[in-house]
């Protein structure tokens, strides 16, 4: 009885203290926000008290989901820690594991949201990483799968994340687990119960009219890395932050660009829009900005910059003066950047409803099909148009490899093509520096071009070779696209993991609850810190991740050419169509494509097929 008066006396204490709280001094400084229940609310106004926790996490009160190991599970996490040569920094260390001792609020939230991940789904992860230059990209898909499947539980990780290209391939070989599957289950739970934690929409299964279901998974994107709508291997999501730093994009050089003579005809690429009498970076943006930067703009800017270098050969000698308008690497990276932001669809995918033949699940089901087409107008077109605007002056392609075709200079340097050409485009050589990552703007290269009243960089997204097109009989204006290039890091479940419920539980969270991550990553450390926080950039960083094509081509003309290599055939690794045009050095003779493509045609058909047999006996 003593007791219930004492906490009577009590709770009658804290109402006249939160009335005093948050009544007494309204006027003065507003509600004192008193939680007496720790729910993280004012218990008299309502409103938030405190910083803003992730929604669902054990701080909110909200118990554990329905878990049935009753102990904690150890988790093993096997990453890609490789840089890539250049061409994107890991962020695996920083975004995802958040095991980098960067202070940053973004990795300091990254932190914060893996502690809470890991009490609500009561796991423990241990991160490994693959030794640098041991398993970068390409080159670890065997490895995965050995890995994934090996019929040991020690050592064997659970989850892993490595580089788009490695895990389309190594999930093709059945490295990893459906995560649509109902038929995995733990070594706690009974054999076939369901336990997948993963929630892709409201009814368990993914939304195909949308892009974001708004539960933090790229669906839209996740679709683009598998052959059907049954079957998904790989996870795409909010908590993979190196996706949305593997857009491609084109920096430009403010100091070099406000060199140029603005011209006042309205027709000209260079018209002065802002009408000042100067060409500045907002003149450029406006131009963007209506859809008129495309190879012909890119050839008028060129040529207004460009300034023959002392030696042909070396083309961005640093001691030497040459300057040009667009330098792009001979790599896979601006290669691919340059085909797959365009609209061509090369690999088509038809979708129609059949009925099942399957006995225990009667009723429609989805048939795919997938096809080249018998003609390559729309490459054929885009060849020519490339090979006319790398033909033009102040515009070039840098390769270590001369005599590949073309004309195109090589540099002398023991650097990348793509760090030199960071390197020219920071010192002022290089109007448009090649194609890059958005996440590359990190770099210190770049953050250094506004150090001690530098004029900085613009970013915009790759040019468009055509303006308008052709679609069933109706013209359409093209637009800017970007991609997410194949060395941006995803995730999977390794096929013979018994933690399969645990996995999922820990992943969901993760990618449920990163949505503000993303979003803070995007807008301080990219568009505000990199990017110098201008508008116009941060309106150009807006659009390019607004969009975005899919990646099934991409994806999936490596996943064919590395799929004939394991039977065999290793011709397509070289003949894949970005490959074709790099051996050209971008400037392709009047047909090639089109003999190209007839030539390889029968060949990528039946390596399609092959492929498609292999990915229907994957596992469900």
């Amino acid at each position: 009885m003593k007791t219930k008066i004492l906490a009577l006396l009590l709770t009658l204490i804290m109402v006249v203290s939160m009335l005093a709280s948050c009544f007494g001094k309204e006027e003065e400084q507003g509600c004192a926000h008193i939680d007496g229940n720790g729910d993280r609310k004012c218990d008299v106004c309502g409103e938030q008290v405190g910083k803003p926790v992730v929604e669902g996490s054990t701080e909110t009160g909200e118990k554990l989901p329905d878990v049935t190991w009753g102990v904690t599970t150890n988790l093993l996490y096997q990453m890609s820690h490789d840089s890539n040569n250049g061409e994107l920094s890991s962020g695996c260390a920083a975004y995802l594991s958040g095991e980098s001792e960067g202070q940053s609020s973004v990795e300091v939230a990254v932190r914060d949201r893996n502690t809470l991940a890991k009490n609500y789904a009561n796991v423990d992860v241990e991160y490994t990483y693959y030794l640098e230059g041991t398993a970068g990209w390409g080159s670890s898909i065997k490895k995965m799968y050995d890995q994934a499947s090996s019929k040991t539980d020690e050592g064997r990780p659970d989850i892993f994340c490595n580089f788009v290209y490695d895990m389309v391939s190594s999930s093709l070989m059945g490295a990893f687990n459906n995560l649509y599957t109902n038929k995995i289950g733990s070594a706690s739970l009974k054999a076939g119960d369901l336990r997948n934690y993963f929630k892709f929409a409201k009814d368990g299964h993914y939304d195909t009219s949308v892009v974001d279901t708004g539960d933090g998974y790229m669906i839209e994107y996740m679709q683009s890395l598998t052959l059907s709508e049954e079957k998904m291997y790989l996870l795409a999501s909010d908590y993979f932050t190196d996706l949305v730093r593997a857009f491609f994009a084109v920096p430009v050089n403010i100091a070099v660009l406000e060199g140029i003579t603005p011209s006042t005809d309205p027709e000209s690429y260079l018209y002065d829009y802002v009408a000042d009498g100067n060409y500045t970076i907002e003149d450029f943006y406006e131009l963007v900005r209506k859809g008129r930067w495309n190879y012909d703009a890119v050839k008028e800017f060129s040529a207004q910059v460009y300034r023959a270098p002392n030696n042909a050969s070396d083309v961005l000698n640093a001691n030497g003066n040459g300057r040009y308008g667009w330098a792009v690497g001979h790599g896979g990276l601006a290669a691919s950047g340059l085909i797959y932001t365009t609209s061509m669809v090369i690999i088509h995918r038809q979708v129609e409803m059949v009925e099942s033949t399957d006995p225990d699940n009667p009723g429609l089901v989805q048939s795919y099909t997938f096809y080249y087409e018998p003609e390559a107008d729309d490459l054929s077109k885009f060849a020519t148009n490339l090979a006319s605007l790398f033909k033009s002056s102040g515009v070039v392609c840098v390769t270590k490899e001369a005599g590949k075709g073309g004309d195109a200079p090589n540099i002398t340097s023991d650097a990348s093509v793509e760090n030199e050409i960071k390197a020219a485009f920071a010192r002022g050589q290089v109007l448009f520096g090649g194609i890059i990552c958005v996440g590359s703007l990190e770099d210190s290269v770049y953050r250094g071009m506004s150090a001690e009243g530098g004029k900085g960089f613009g970013v915009v997204p790759v040019p468009l070779y055509r303006t308008n097109y052709e679609e069933n009989g109706e013209t359409k204006v093209d637009k800017y696209l970007t991609q997410i290039h194949n060395i941006g890091r995803v995730g999977g479940i390794a096929i013979n993991t018994k933690k399969f419920a645990e996995a999922s539980a820990f992943l969901n969270y993760q990618s449920v609850n990163s949505a503000r991550i993303l979003d803070q990553y995007y807008d301080l450390t990219l568009k505000f810190d990199a990017a110098g926080g201008t508008e116009g950039n941060a309106e150009m960083l807006d659009y390019i991740r607004a969009n975005v094509r899919s990646s099934f081509d991409k994806a999936f003309e490596d996943a064919i050419a590395r799929h004939a290599s394991n039977g065999g055939d290793s011709s397509l690794n070289q003949n894949k169509w970005h490959n074709i045009i790099q051996q050209w050095n971008y400037v392709m003779a009047d047909g090639a494509m089109n003999t190209a493509y007839t030539q390889l045609l029968d060949t990528k058909d039946l390596a399609l097929t092959g492929l498609e047999n292999s990915y229907n006996n994957l596992p469900e």
